[in-house]
């Protein structure tokens, strides 16, 4: 546990890549053997909670919690955090007034937590004496509420807004909605994207927070953006542009208007941050498209979004029947884990191998699919090697700390598949595959494949050339 501890500590929690963020949530609610040396039989399921919340994968800490936590305070606090992020106020109400009545050897922080909690449920019932009596017990555990003040616009935000401060704050009336998305913990971000009838301002903001996180899958962005109540002549303000443009498209019965709409709204997503999880929102409500009838720029949109999903075939369809779809469909033979054999690739490299003699694959992609080709034992073509060649070798993005990728490279050899997840998201770093220094994207690759993560490890080496993957190279 100590080891474990110790590896979990430095991370960038949550993971901004949606790979290594799969990865990170099987470790935090697997269910197997725990590590030993734990402070308890609990020790490993209230570490993973922590993750989880941290993380603010609300419905995942459902999935850990079980049964098991019968009165173990630790996940009981647990539970309390995700029924509040939740909004199950009565459930979260119950179990603190529960451990309150049995606080003796809780936590000290935990103490407080749960008697500012119970200031909170009696000032939501009108209670502002026994709100008041449980301010004072959390001050004597020495425990601060998050935001000081009577009223909002004297309120001193603390750096980071918890689920808790917000709540304590929706007594005092309405916030500012860009102050509190700017400091919300993503499980905050979570319980904002779920009330998207109160305030759909910063529901849809909240939203495209919590997915940039991963604390929200870009299926629930989409569920999110359709349920939303854009308000009337809201189409023109940025805030609402995103969502307006998704409900169109999922309203849109044709074709062409829908992948014509679609563009727009990948064009915008780059610009905000969100190219990837609005590409695979958009993949939920592609539909069916006309290859062979419909403009190549398209065609285009409509493999990229496919590949985007993870829906091969339907890239290849589409390059079967249209050209402009080809260089997407290349891309997805090469993360594609089903494809093992060489003559798998055989088409993909066909088309890297033109690309990379018209010069349509910049410098610094070059290299780094060569660097992916490689990792994956994918026989990279001469001509792309040649072209990469007539440029040094990128030496930026990040790289972990000395000693990192030894530690990584002995963990897969042994086959310590945990201890590579773990040691893969600090090679990686927080900017994800496609801001990760090339020695580092390609160990990683391979310390997944060597202990049987292959497809993760295709998903990892897809993210890394996604977002620079060439457009409009054929007309």
């Amino acid at each position: 546990m100590a080891q474990l501890e110790a590896l979990i500590a430095p991370l960038a929690i949550p993971p901004r890549s949606p790979a290594l963020h799969g990865l990170w949530v099987r470790l935090l609610t697997d269910r197997g053997q725990p590590p030993a040396g734990g402070k308890g039989p609990n020790h490993f399921a209230a570490l993973q909670m922590e993750g989880l919340y941290r993380s603010g994968l609300i419905d995942q800490m459902s999935q850990r919690l079980g049964p098991e936590a019968g009165d173990d305070p630790l996940l009981n606090g647990f539970r309390i955090r995700r029924d509040l992020a939740s909004g199950d106020n009565v459930g979260a109400c119950a179990g603190a007034k529960s451990l309150a009545a049995k606080r003796q050897g809780l936590p000290k922080l935990l103490v407080g937590e749960i008697h500012l909690l119970n200031g909170y449920c009696a000032g939501a019932d009108g209670n502002y004496a026994a709100a008041g009596l449980a301010a004072e017990l959390a001050r004597e555990e020495e425990v601060q509420p998050g935001a000081k003040g009577a009223k909002p616009p004297k309120i001193a935000f603390p750096e980071k807004l918890l689920v808790l401060d917000y709540r304590l704050l929706s007594l005092l009336g309405a916030q500012e909605p860009q102050v509190v998305l700017d400091k919300a913990e993503p499980a905050l971000l979570y319980a904002l994207a779920a009330e998207g009838k109160s305030n759909p301002r910063q529901a849809v903001l909240a939203a495209e927070a919590a997915a940039r996180l991963n604390a929200i899958s870009p299926a629930q962005l989409a569920e999110a953006y359709k349920r939303l109540a854009v308000p009337a002549n809201a189409e023109t303000d940025p805030i609402f542009r995103r969502a307006s443009l998704f409900k169109a498209i999922s309203a849109e019965p044709g074709p062409p208007r829908r992948m014509a709409l679609i563009r727009q709204l990948l064009d915008d997503a780059r610009k905000a941050g969100l190219y990837l999880a609005a590409a695979q929102a958009a993949a939920t409500v592609l539909g069916d498209v006309d290859a062979a009838g419909m403009p190549g720029a398209l065609v285009e949109t409509a493999a990229e979004v496919a590949v985007a999903g993870g829906d091969y075939n339907r890239a290849r369809q589409l390059a079967g029947r249209n050209p402009a779809a080809t260089h997407w469909a290349a891309l997805g033979d090469i993360v594609d884990p089903r494809n093992a054999q060489p003559q798998d690739f055989d088409r993909a490299l066909t088309v890297l191998e033109s690309l990379a003699r018209s010069n349509r694959i910049p410098p610094d992609m070059l290299h780094r699919l060569a660097t992916v080709l490689d990792a994956l034992d994918i026989n990279v073509p001469i001509p792309l090697w040649e072209a990469a060649s007539r440029t040094p070798q990128p030496n930026m993005g990040h790289l972990p700390d000395t000693g990192t990728l030894p530690d990584l490279q002995a963990a897969a050899k042994k086959r310590e598949i945990g201890r590579t997840v773990l040691l893969v998201l600090k090679t990686i770093g927080s900017g994800g595959p496609d801001a990760a220094h090339l020695i580092a994207l390609g160990d990683s690759i391979r310390a997944l494949r060597r202990v049987g993560l292959d497809a993760d490890a295709r998903r990892v080496g897809f993210e890394a050339l996604f977002a620079g993957w060439p457009r409009g190279v054929i007309q």
